[in-house]
Parts: structure tokens; sequence; C-alpha cells
């Protein structure tokens, strides 16, 4: 099964991608919302991980810098800490004039719409790109205000990468591969916003059944707080959408 997960990933994305590039949405925006909330409840962030085009896109090239350009840019831990948090002022702080310009997920669906954009939104969209064949997701990392507003209801989720600390060989894999730049090797049970349960550490783990997805330890009083909060969160998120839609 680990030797077809990243091509059953893949394919899913693909397909996902295809369908965002030929305009063909699943569903009316309301039911489509409420699916979203729904797995994101129980399992993550996983629209980021596995359907949203952008994030595919981002993958797609990151793996082919790994293949035929090799070099990789990394930021170095002590900015990383801080900038993954910039994605979050975006969305709770007014930046919405600064944000249509630099949120590259919009400006990529909005061009497939047939949309204009300002020029340098679409260069700027470039960059982004251009910076993907280095950096694993650098918008996602760092700027997606979208995957932001997914990170804070994954914060109830009810199951979540779980590593079992007495098997662990402290090979640092999972945090090798994870494409958000998580410390996977340095906790017991995720609970951070950032993961977008792409299931890679998990994959990538050479010992079995160190890493696994399983039901949260609410005993926690840390996990407790967060599905507190990301509660809250998903309660506004839906009263929003049956406003709009509903």
């Amino acid at each position: 099964m680990k030797e077809n997960f990243i091509k059953i990933r893949y394919g899913i994305q693909g397909l996902f991608l295809i369908l965002t590039l030929v305009s063909i949405r699943i569903g009316s925006p309301l039911i489509s919302k409420l699916m979203i909330v729904t797995l994101i409840f129980i399992l993550g962030t996983y629209y980021c991980g596995w359907i949203c085009a952008f994030g595919t896109i981002q993958d797609y090239l990151s793996k082919f810098g790994k293949k035929y350009i090799k070099k990789r840019l990394v930021i170095p831990e002590k900015y990383h800490r801080y900038l993954q948090w910039v994605r979050y002022i975006s969305l709770f702080i007014s930046l919405g004039a600064v944000m249509t310009i630099l949120d590259s997920r919009k400006v990529f669906l909005s061009l497939i719409s047939g949309r204009g954009m300002i020029a340098f939104s679409i260069v700027f969209l470039i960059f982004i790109l251009a910076l993907s064949v280095f950096i694993d997701r650098p918008f996602c990392k760092y700027l997606c205000p979208e995957g932001a507003r997914y990170g804070t209801l994954s914060m109830a989720r009810l199951f979540t990468v779980t590593r079992n600390e007495s098997s662990c060989i402290n090979c640092s894999s999972c945090d090798r591969n994870c494409p958000m730049g998580l410390k996977i090797s340095e906790t017991h049970s995720l609970n951070t916003p950032q993961c977008i349960s792409c299931g890679l550490c998990i994959n990538k783990c050479p010992v079995p059944d160190t890493l696994s997805l399983k039901l949260r330890n609410f005993k926690n009083p840390v996990t407790y707080v967060f599905f507190v909060a990301g509660i809250y969160f998903i309660a506004k998120y839906i009263i929003a959408v049956l406003k709009r839609f509903g």
C-alpha cells in the first residue's frame, strides 16, 4: 500500500486539477462547502493536500525540481517559524487590497475563468510558480489565506498524525518530507493548523506504525484548547456559508 500511496495521491490531485482547468464543479457551492468543512472536522485540511489545484501545481513543480534540478532553497528555521504565520495575518487582519494582488491561488483561478488580472498579480503568480521548483509549496506555507482559513477549522479535527515515541528512530524522514516544513519528529500528536493532511510523513516513515492517523488525545489540555477554538471557527464558517449560499 505504501508503494501505491504516492501514485494514488498524485492521481487524485491530477483529477481535481483537470476538473478545475475545465471549470467543472462537483455539486452546488453550498453542498461543496459543507462537505469540505465536514471532512476537515474529521481528517483535517485534506483539501489543501489532495484537492486544491494550485497546491497540486506547486507539488508537481517541486517534484520536477527535485528530479531534474536538485538545487533546493532552504528557509532557515528562525525565519520559517515566523513566516508561516503571515497567512493568518492576511486572514484575520484586513489586508484585502494587498492580498487581492498577492493571492496567487485566486489569480490562477481567475485566469482559468477568463477574468482579467493586473500585470503585477500575474508576475507574482509566475514568481511563486518558479519558486515552487526550489521550495515545497511556498504559497501554501506562507501566503494562502484560504489555506489559513481551513487550517483554523482543522484545529477541531478528530484524527491527526500521531507519533509512537517508543518505536521512533529519530531519523527525521517525516520532517524532510513534510511540504509544510513541520517538525513532526518533535511532537507526539500534531496540533498545528499548518498540517495539510497529505500523509507524506506517514508514507515516508521507515518504521512501520511509528506514524499513523489516530484519534486525538483529548486528555491533553493543548489539544482540548485547539479543539474548542476549531469548533468556534467551524461554527462561524458554517454560518457565513449558509448566509451566502443558503
